[in-house]
């Protein structure tokens, strides 16, 4: 076999010849491509949504969105958890701020939610009446580091939502049969 030279008596060593070459080779090309991933993958990651979750079943309850209005007495459970969703796979952390507070909550792996889970159980709460503003950011490494992806923020209310008025109405003819009070 021939060797190569890139410069007077410099030799080009072909992959195999030398270890500790390769090795340092290798080694350099992966640091390289691991940091472009990693710019790569913060830079298109983002919080796509919000679901409300029923934090007594796990079960997702509807998507939560700009504007929304939670009637508590309306939903199948009053104790509830909200759920990030992303874009990627692969996430290092979503950051929540609820309302003034920044950050809420850190969490690192998912289900991304703003009161946590232990294995996929979530935690819940019954949230207070009046207006809430969840943010959610994604990042690129765990605790809240590294580079940041794309937010997302929802502004939402919540009432207990008591009935004060019904209208009793016929099924087959959609008329009004009695007003109750």
């Amino acid at each position: 076999m021939k060797l190569k030279y890139f410069k007077k008596n410099e030799p080009y060593i072909p992959l195999g010849l030398c270890s500790s070459l390769n090795q340092k080779v290798i080694f350099s090309f992966l640091i390289l491509f691991i940091s472009s991933l990693t710019l790569t993958y913060a830079q298109n990651s983002s919080i796509t949504g919000f679901t409300l979750v029923n934090a007594e079943t796990d079960e997702d309850i509807m998507p939560l969105q700009d504007g929304d209005e939670l009637i508590l007495s309306m939903l199948p459970t009053s104790y509830l958890n909200i759920r990030a969703n992303v874009s990627e796979e692969k996430i290092g952390s979503v950051v929540f701020r609820f309302n003034d507070t920044n950050p809420f909550r850190i969490e690192n792996f998912a289900p991304y939610a703003i009161l946590g889970d232990t294995k996929g159980d979530y935690n819940g709460f019954i949230p207070p009446a009046g207006e809430h503003t969840i943010t959610a950011t994604p990042y690129s490494e765990s605790g809240g580091k590294g580079e940041a992806g794309e937010s997302l923020t929802i502004t939402f209310s919540v009432s207990i939502g008591m009935v004060t008025d019904f209208t009793l109405v016929n099924a087959d003819t959609d008329e009004d049969i009695m007003n109750g009070h």
